[in-house]
């Protein structure tokens, strides 16, 4: 009877319900508690305390020295360079992580589709795949459901891997482009797919790529945006990434207007790594029209 209370408790959709419950009490006493964290700064006159979002900011305004574009030229070099397999760089030499990290984001999908009082019915007609990589999720995770997919990616190499690696007519589009630059059309995607590359945008961007993000999403339409979390943010100077704080994301999701709507941690991911959490963000909820409902969007579980 232990043992099958024990399977129970840690079965998947109630780890997820567990988790998300817990998140969400955690975000509401934050917010209703605030804390001011304070980090201690030394500096030529002595020891002084700046808040952690002050220490943010300055760190921002140190790796910005040389201009904005230097910071994204470091970036594009970065990914230019790398020779080693796809795999093995974005999962730092643990390839073999990409299994559970799809897992995950399958998982997730999968959760969020029952959240209908809080999301509205999903759609699976167009998808878009931002910082695609080689087309990773494009392949696993949003072709089994999505009618059409568009890919935007910033590196010319893994866009033309991406080509050869998905091999599907389905995919409409491959863009070349960063997301600080690409504008997307109004009112085009029910799902907009972002994973490992809001690390790399400024904040300004950040917000103004979220926004444009949320203008592009059909009724009901979501955003997803699946990054590292840490307890205290990091600035990576390799490939000139930071990794954000919830209360950061939290803070550019608010600017952008931008509700989070349901919310996982990454199962089954190494201690050692740094977590992995994933977001659902709709903006305010529209009425859909019934040109749209005839569009290219489906509701179908699968397409």
């Amino acid at each position: 009877m232990a043992g099958e209370a024990s399977s129970w408790l840690f079965s998947p959709p109630v780890y997820v319900a567990v988790a998300s419950v817990v998140l969400a009490a955690m975000y509401k006493r934050a917010k209703s508690c605030p804390v001011d964290r304070r980090v201690v700064k030394k500096r030529s006159d002595g020891e002084t305390e700046v808040s952690a979002n002050d220490q943010y900011l300055a760190e921002w305004k140190d790796h910005l020295r040389a201009g904005t574009p230097a910071w994204y030229k470091g970036s594009s070099e970065y990914w230019n360079d790398q020779e080693d397999d796809f795999l093995d760089t974005v999962f730092q030499g643990e390839a073999d992580l990409n299994e559970p990290d799809i897992e995950g984001s399958n998982l997730f999908l999968d959760e969020l589709k029952k959240c209908t009082e809080l999301t509205g019915e999903l759609k699976y007609g167009y998808a878009l795949d931002c910082g695609a990589g080689i087309g990773r999720v494009t392949k696993d995770v949003l072709l089994p459901r999505f009618k059409c997919v568009d890919l935007v990616e910033p590196c010319e190499r893994l866009l033309e891997d991406a080509k050869s690696f998905v091999e599907s007519d389905r995919v409409k589009n491959f863009w070349k482009r960063p997301c600080q630059m690409f504008e997307p059309e109004d009112l085009k995607y029910d799902l907009v797919w972002n994973q490992w590359v809001l690390q790399y945008l400024t904040d300004q961007h950040l917000v103004e790529w979220l926004v444009r993000c949320k203008n592009t999403l059909r009724p009901s339409g979501v955003l997803i945006v699946k990054e590292n979390v840490a307890d205290a943010h990091d600035f990576n100077e390799e490939d000139n990434s930071v990794t954000r704080t919830d209360e950061q994301y939290r803070k550019c999701f608010e600017d952008a207007d931008m509700n989070v709507v349901f919310q996982m941690p990454q199962p089954n991911w190494p201690d050692d790594r740094t977590p992995l959490m994933m977001y659902a963000l709709q903006g305010e909820r529209c009425e859909e029209t019934d040109d749209e409902s005839e569009s290219e969007s489906d509701n179908s579980d699968n397409w």
